[in-house]
């Protein structure tokens, strides 16, 4: 059975435990507002040293201003793990980055993610945002994930993740969804 908590700071490097390798078919272009799915058989290998120090060092200071490392457990082993940023952004500051967010392989489709992304929501929503802003990988399995869970693109591009992942689909989740969910 796997349980969703909250981490401690000091543990973020065990997002290192993750097993990132994935088989993709296609991947995702935002052009003019609009996806387009294009066709890409790719493996995408496991992260590198240098890939986990850079994640290490994009999130350090995410959970340093506030931000929630979120974990996804399978009694001790991490099968999942998610950032939750602290700082609202946006042109209203009404959003919340959800600034990282993977399952290892081999956990995948078991609705862990959605979990997370539950629990993220929840967080968010104590925390006074009325939006998740998502910059995913545009890989076919993030990508539809998203949308299954309701996320759609955003209209307003945050120009510093933008500037950071120009290749990455950038999303909004409004978190109202989340409590007409909640409440069903």
């Amino acid at each position: 059975m796997i349980s969703i908590q909250l981490m401690k700071h000091k543990d973020l490097n065990r997002i290192t435990e993750i097993d990132r390798s994935e088989e993709i078919e296609s991947i995702y272009r935002n052009k003019n507002g609009s996806l387009i799915k294009v066709p890409m058989k790719k493996t995408i290998s496991n992260w590198s040293s240098e890939t986990n120090e850079a994640n290490i060092k994009l999130l350090t200071p995410i959970l340093a201003q506030g931000g929630k490392l979120i974990g996804a457990f399978d009694g001790p082993k991490l099968a999942g793990v998610s950032v939750l940023g602290n700082s609202l952004i946006g042109e209203n500051k009404n959003q919340l980055q959800m600034a990282f967010l993977y399952v290892s392989n081999g956990y995948r489709r078991r609705g862990i993610a959605a979990q997370l992304m539950d629990f993220m929501c929840d967080l968010a929503i104590k925390k006074g945002a009325a939006f998740l802003y998502i910059s995913a990988t545009e890989t076919n399995s993030a990508v539809d994930f998203y949308l299954k869970y309701g996320c759609k693109l955003t209209d307003e591009l945050n120009p510093e993740l933008f500037e950071r992942e120009p290749n990455d689909i950038h999303m909004i989740y409004r978190l109202k969804n989340h409590l007409e969910k909640e409440s069903r």
